[in-house]
């Protein structure tokens, strides 16, 4: 039943559901409607009688006993019809609305004698019959409806200004009390729970990590799961302790069945590739054993079945990350779905992990290299003058004869005879300045 409530269809349904006020309300107003339909006014259609009946089945009723009597053959049918006309409310005038009818006048016509005679045993019954219902009118229609929800509404405001101002002050205290325990209570657990993953987190770290490839890695990161704690989504950045930052690693829920989570999904993200982010699943046998979910988690990457110990590998150019499947413990009631469940992700830097991390060395970040320019003589590094030397004044370079000779002879100096310039115009030309205010 609890794994049916924490369903998260069943939750996200059970958000449209009213509040438990506004149920125990529609409740109490339901239970009170049926107390003034059967109650203060009840109706009883067991054993009834023809003058229950809707008028038109009355009419009915008196045209059978007036074809009764039309077919009679002895005295004994008077008291029958009699009888039978005094059942129902207000006889005579539905014999007067009769008149005009094709089938009582066809009993009025097949015996002269008919219309006396019938005509007295309606005015015997008349006086026997029961009387005729009252007519609807506006109070029966409205105006009863209406005072019953009047004194309803008041009644309930009432009803709340009571419990708000007398009952409630004296029950807040203990159920601010009750409220107070369950939230200490899980506190204590969330509490609980943050001390153990630490600890085992700490555990964890102790332990050495043999990866001679890439050295110290450069984060170790625990990953619990535990069911009912909320929506399972960790993330952990890759970076190392000086900043440097490679990408980010995690691990969620993949699939799910009835009884709860039955296979953690774990990730990573480098920040150098962007568009593609390596993906493992660790599946339960039962996640496994499905066709259709087995096929749906390898279509994402690599399947690892979840046990202690197993192992499963991310790898981009730059990161290489092992999952490393820790405590696994199922459901005592479902086997099929996990309880709790430790994931270890361990990140290394292909590369090496400049500026030091969770197991890495190095304190600084390597200097960035500048590309060579094509076509720039290399600048050697000249070590920089002893203090209190005095600077050496900076000499122009030789000038190279045969590299200066493609460049044409130098400038006259100033004040040298300068040919003047070719005339474009031949001497025809006038450049004379025109002064406006001639």
């Amino acid at each position: 039943m609890s794994s049916f409530l924490k369903n998260p269809t069943v939750v996200i349904v059970a958000g449209y559901f009213p509040k438990l006020t506004t149920t125990i309300l529609a409740v109490v107003c339901f239970a009170l409607g049926m107390i003034w339909a059967y109650g203060i006014q009840p109706v009883n259609f067991f054993n009834g009688s023809p003058a229950q009946l809707e008028q038109s089945f009355q009419d009915q009723w008196v045209l059978g006993a007036a074809g009764r009597y039309a077919s009679r053959n002895s005295d004994a049918f008077a008291g029958n019809v009699q009888g039978m006309l005094q059942s129902v409310d207000d006889p005579a005038g539905i014999v007067a609305g009769l008149q005009n009818s094709d089938e009582f006048q066809a009993y009025l016509q097949s015996d002269p004698q008919f219309a006396a005679e019938f005509n007295g045993l309606v005015t015997q019954a008349q006086a026997q019959a029961p009387a005729p219902p009252p007519r609807p009118n506006v109070f029966n229609n409205i105006i009863g409806p209406l005072v019953v929800l009047v004194v309803f509404a008041i009644l309930f405001i009432l009803g709340k200004v009571l419990w708000t101002l007398l009952i409630f002050p004296f029950l807040e205290p203990t159920i601010a009390r009750l409220r107070g325990e369950e939230r200490d209570q899980s506190a204590s657990k969330e509490r609980q729970a943050i001390i153990d993953r630490n600890a085992r987190m700490a555990a964890m770290i102790d332990t050495a990590v043999d990866n001679k490839q890439y050295g110290d890695p450069v984060i170790r990161k625990l990953s619990l799961f535990k069911d009912g704690y909320g929506n399972y989504d960790d993330s952990f950045n890759i970076e190392t302790d000086a900043g440097f930052y490679y990408g980010e690693a995690g691990a969620t829920i993949s699939e799910k069945n009835e009884g709860g989570v039955t296979a953690i999904e774990v990730w990573m993200f480098d920040k150098d590739e962007f568009a593609n982010t390596p993906t493992a699943t660790f599946a339960t046998d039962a996640a496994m054993s499905d066709p259709e979910v087995l096929s749906k988690m390898q279509a994402k990457g690599d399947v690892v079945k979840l046990e202690p110990g197993e192992k499963a590998v991310l790898e981009t150019k730059a990161l290489y990350i092992e999952a490393i499947a820790r405590d696994i413990d199922f459901k005592a009631d479902d086997p099929s779905a996990l309880n709790e469940s430790s994931i270890e992700i361990i990140a290394w830097s292909k590369a090496g992990a400049p500026g030091g991390g969770s197991g890495a060395s190095g304190d600084t970040m390597p200097a960035p290299a500048m590309p060579e320019m094509p076509g720039m003589p290399s600048m050697p590094a000249s070590p920089p003058p002893p203090p209190g030397a005095s600077p050496t004044p900076l000499a122009p370079p030789p000038l190279n004869p045969d590299a200066m000779a493609g460049f044409g002879s130098p400038p006259p100096p100033p004040g040298a005879g300068n040919p003047p310039p070719e005339d474009p115009f031949s001497g025809a030309g006038d450049f004379t300045p025109v002064n406006p205010n001639k």
